[in-house]
């Protein structure tokens, strides 16, 4: 009992005063007892919801943007029959040397952005303690 006594919530709730029977005219309360709801902001680490919403912040325009482009392109692959959509895929794909080109430096644009934003890589930290040369005489 002592193990769950924390587990516990009591109440004193006044009644009112009695209006009839042995107790007519008295003060009447009664002791509710219930189970307490578990303390949520002390069993949850609050660093790990700080990392949540980071995450979920840093990544929003993913978060609102794929669902978007999942529905216009399922209503776009909808509309079409499978042999409309084997003609627009494979027949009327003809690329000039512009297109691809144009599609080639944007690639690269936009993975040089990408590599360049990154963080630079953190140093290892050493211990100079067993290196000769620091060592003061």
């Amino acid at each position: 009992m002592a193990g769950e006594q924390h587990l516990l919530a009591t109440e004193i709730v006044n009644r009112g005063i009695e209006s009839s029977g042995p107790n007519a005219g008295s003060q009447t309360f009664s002791v509710r007892v219930r189970r307490r709801l578990p303390d949520f902001v002390q069993s949850v680490n609050l660093k790990y919801v700080k990392l949540g919403y980071h995450y979920l912040i840093n990544h929003a325009i993913y978060l609102a943007t794929i669902p978007v482009l999942v529905l216009v392109f399922s209503a776009e692959v909808g509309s079409l029959n499978k042999e409309e959509l084997w003609k627009k895929l494979w027949e009327d794909a003809r690329y000039d040397l512009a297109t691809v080109l144009g599609f080639f430096g944007v690639f690269v644009f936009t993975l040089s952005v990408y590599i360049m934003s990154r963080p630079a890589p953190s140093t290892s930290l050493t211990s100079h303690a067993s290196n000769p040369t620091t060592i003061s005489r």
